[in-house]
C-alpha cells in the first residue's frame, strides 16, 4: 500500500497495529508507531487505543501505560481507552493497578459512557483481577457497580461474577449469580464455570448433578473440553470409577492431554496406580509434562518413590523448570527418610538454575490483608501469632495430632522438625485470622504453593475447637475446613 503511494487513515492504522499484536511483533508495532507520530495521527483516539492493546500484547506495559498516558493528557480518552489499559494490566499479571485503574475510570469516564456494551465489557476486563486476587470485597463492589449500571444480569457479567466468587471461595454468591442468569442466557460458558468451581472446592455432588443437567434434554448444552476436565476432577474426588470411564471414552475420541491428567488423577485417587501408570503407556500421544506431573502427584500419595523417579526423571528430560516437581520428589524422598536424595535433589535444582518459590500465605480480616512467610516475624502482632498458634498445638495434640516431621524437609531432629512446622507461612497467617477476625466470620487464606500436608491435618483438628469456618486456596485446589473435616478428603 504504502509504495503504491497510498497513504495510510485512522482506519488502517488500527487494523495494521491489531495484525502486530497478533503477532506478536513489538518490532514492527514501534515502527508503525514512529509512522503514526510521522503523518500526525498520534493525537487520534481510535489509533492511540490500537496502540495501547498492542504494546500490551506484545508484553510492553510500559510502553502501553505511557501511550495511555498522553491520551489522558490530551483529554481524548473514552471508555474503550481505559478498557484497553485495564485489560492489559490483568493479562499482564498486574491485577492491583488494574483494579486501581478500573476505580479512576468510574469516576472519570463513567458520566461519558452513553454506550451500554462498554460498561459491560469494562466489567468483564476487570472481574478476572478479582478472580486472580481472591478478593471478596472488590468482586462484591464490582457486582453491586454493575447493577447500579443496569448491566446486570448479563450472560458475559454474570459468568465473570460466577468465575470470581468461585475463585474467592465464596460458592453461596456464584451459584446465586448463576441461577439469576436466565436459562436461554446460560452458555457452555456459564455451566462450566460453575461446575469448576464445584469441583475445585471439593463439592463433586453438586458438580456431578449441574453436569448431568446441563446435558440433559432439558437444557441440551453441549461440554467443550474445559467442561469435561471439571468433570474428570469432580469424578476423582469421588472416585466414581463408573462415570470417569464414560467420559474417559469422549477423552479418547478427543485426545487431550489435559484430560488424561484428569484420568490419571481419577485412577490415582481409586487407589489404581498401577492402571494409571498403564493409562500413560496406552496414550495415543507422547506424555507431556502435565502428565508427568500428575502421575508424581499420584504417587506422593501412594508413597511410590520408584515410579516417581521415572516420573521426574521424564520432567528433567523435557527441560521443564517447574519447582513444584522437585518439590513433590523432595517430599516422597524425606517420607522415606532419604535425606541424601533429598539433597541431591537441591543440588539438581542448583545447577539447573531452578529456584524454589518461598511458602507465601496471606489472608483477609476486617484489618486488610495481610502475608506471611515461612518463619515470618516481621508482622507487629508475631508475638501474639506465635502464642496463639502455640497454645492451638497443645490443645489439638491433646485431641490427637502427631505432627507429621516428613514435612519437614530437613534432617534434624524431631523436635528442631516441630519447631520448623509450627514456622509455615498458612499456619502464621491462620493465626493472624483468629486474632483479627470476628467470631463466625469465615477465614480465608490464600497459598501460592501446594498446602503442606502438617498444616492440612492441623488445621482438620482446629477447625474443630474454633468459631470460624478456615477456607484455603492453595495452588491446587480449596481446603474447606469445618467441624474436623475437609472438603478435599484428605487427597490434593
Amino acid at each position: 500500500m504504502l509504495r503504491a503511494g497510498t497513504r495510510p487513515d485512522h482506519f488502517t492504522l488500527p487494523y495494521v497495529l491489531k495484525a502486530c499484536g497478533e503477532l506478536p511483533s513489538y518490532r514492527s508495532g514501534s515502527t508503525f508507531h514512529g509512522l503514526i507520530c510521522c503523518n500526525g495521527f498520534e493525537s487520534n483516539v481510535f489509533v492511540c487505543n490500537a496502540l495501547v492493546a498492542m504494546y500490551a500484547r506484545c508484553g510492553y506495559l510500559e510502553e502501553a501505560s505511557l501511550v495511555f498516558d498522553e491520551i489522558t493528557q490530551r483529554g481524548i480518552d473514552d471508555v474503550i481507552s481505559w478498557n484497553s489499559i485495564v485489560a492489559a494490566h490483568v493479562k499482564g499479571s498486574n491485577p492491583w493497578t488494574a483494579l486501581d485503574l478500573f476505580s479512576k475510570m468510574t469516576m472519570i469516564v463513567h458520566e461519558k459512557a452513553t454506550n451500554e456494551r462498554s460498561d459491560i465489557i469494562s466489567i468483564v476486563n476487570i472481574l478476572p483481577a478479582c478472580a486472580s486476587l481472591k478478593a471478596l470485597p472488590q468482586t462484591k463492589e464490582i457486582h453491586g457497580y454493575s447493577i447500579r449500571n443496569g448491566t446486570f444480569p448479563d450472560a458475559f457479567v454474570g459468568n465473570g461474577l460466577i468465575d470470581a466468587y468461585a475463585k474467592c471461595g465464596s460458592f453461596k454468591y456464584a451459584r446465586s449469580m448463576f441461577d439469576s442468569i436466565p436459562r436461554n442466557q446460560r452458555n457452555v460458558v456459564t455451566w462450566t464455570v460453575m461446575i469448576g468451581g464445584y469441583a475445585q472446592y471439593g463439592d463433586s455432588n453438586d458438580a456431578m448433578k449441574l453436569f448431568s443437567n446441563m446435558v440433559s434434554k432439558q437444557y441440551t448444552v453441549a461440554p467443550n473440553a474445559y467442561t469435561v476436565s471439571c468433570i474428570l476432577m469432580a469424578c476423582a474426588h469421588l472416585a466414581a470409577l463408573r462415570m470417569g470411564k464414560q467420559i474417559h471414552a469422549y477423552v479418547i475420541r478427543h485426545h487431550r492431554a489435559e484430560h488424561y491428567a484428569c484420568v490419571i488423577d481419577l485412577l490415582a485417587r481409586s487407589g489404581r496406580l498401577d492402571k494409571a501408570w498403564k493409562t500413560v503407556e496406552e496414550m495415543p500421544m507422547e506424555p507431556t509434562a502435565v502428565i508427568w506431573v500428575a502421575l508424581l502427584s499420584a504417587c506422593r500419595v501412594h508413597s511410590n518413590v520408584e515410579l516417581a523417579e521415572y516420573a521426574l526423571n521424564k520432567l528433567i528430560e523435557m527441560k521443564t523448570e517447574n519447582d513444584g516437581s522437585y518439590t513433590l520428589i523432595s517430599n516422597i524422598y524425606a517420607s522415606a527418610r532419604r535425606w541424601k536424595d533429598v539433597a541431591r535433589i537441591r543440588q539438581l535444582m542448583k545447577n539447573s538454575g531452578i529456584k524454589k518459590r518461598p511458602g507465601c500465605s496471606w489472608v483477609q480480616s476486617k484489618k486488610g490483608t495481610a502475608s506471611f512467610f515461612v518463619g515470618d516475624r516481621s508482622h507487629p502482632l508475631s508475638p501474639e501469632i506465635y502464642a496463639l498458634l502455640e497454645r492451638l498445638i497443645d490443645r489439638i495434640k491433646a485431641m490427637g495430632y502427631v505432627p507429621e516431621t516428613n514435612f519437614a524437609l530437613h534432617d534434624v531432629d524431631d523436635e528442631e522438625k516441630n519447631n520448623l512446622l509450627v514456622e509455615h507461612s498458612e499456619k502464621l497467617a491462620l493465626a493472624y485470622g483468629l486474632l483479627t477476625t470476628s467470631a463466625g466470620c469465615p477465614i480465608r487464606i490464600t497459598k501460592n504453593l501446594r498446602v503442606c500436608g502438617d498444616c492440612h491435618n492441623a488445621f482438620t483438628y482446629i477447625s474443630k475447637i474454633v468459631d470460624h469456618e478456615i477456607i484455603v486456596r492453595d495452588s491446587s485446589r480449596f481446603h474447606h475446613f469445618k467441624n474436623g473435616s475437609c472438603s478435599c478428603g484428605g487427597y490434593w
